[in-house]
């Protein structure tokens, strides 16, 4: 499984049945209602977008750390915490957009 997109559909679940999904590059879980710990998706290495705006979601965001080919991260309205500490100097190279806000509306 390469790519998933749920965006806007009554699936509900949580991140842990993601866990074995090391070769994801795209999930789109926004809106709907999944919940769990960012940390399940940290053996998919190969992660380059991340949407999951509007869900209760949870965990730190340093977990984001772990995917170096990241590119587009969407976390608004979920439970994720964390700060933009020195270890992001160099940690995402391909991050080009990273939302935390609330406002996002996806």
């Amino acid at each position: 499984l390469q790519g998933l997109s749920l965006h806007g559909t009554a699936v509900a679940g949580n991140l842990e049945a993601l866990e074995k999904a090391t070769k994801l590059q795209q999930l789109d879980l926004s809106g709907t209602a999944v919940a769990g710990n960012l940390e399940a998706l940290e053996k998919a290495t190969k992660l380059q977008q991340l949407y999951l705006s509007g869900t209760a979601v949870a965990g730190n965001l340093s977990v984001l750390l772990r995917f170096a080919g990241i590119e587009v991260v969407y976390l608004g309205r979920t439970q994720v915490h964390g700060s933009l500490s020195e270890a992001w100097r160099g940690g995402c190279p391909k991050l080009r957009s990273l939302t935390l806000s609330d406002a996002w509306q996806g």
